[in-house]
């Protein structure tokens, strides 16, 4: 199989980031930004411009591929 056969997809990285702080030895608070700058993924051709499809491909990315995530948190223990 040649390869002008295989789609072709460009590749695309993110930045991440993610702290933890330990207030007390029993609380502590955490916190994470997936895809800080914004970085939008690369279309994919098998599914841009079908009907009820993403114009990307979820597997490629599944958090943030459609912006950024971001999640905070807290530990108590006991």
């Amino acid at each position: 199989m040649s390869l002008g056969n295989w789609c072709n997809v460009e590749h695309f990285t993110t930045l991440d980031l993610y702290a933890q702080y330990a207030l007390t030895k029993n609380l502590t608070f955490h916190g994470s930004v997936l895809n800080l700058l914004g970085k939008e993924p690369p279309l994919d051709v098998q599914t841009y411009g079908a009907p009820n499809a993403a114009a990307y491909n979820p597997a490629m990315h599944q958090a943030g591929a459609v912006g950024r995530f971001f999640n905070i948190g807290g530990t108590y223990t006991f």
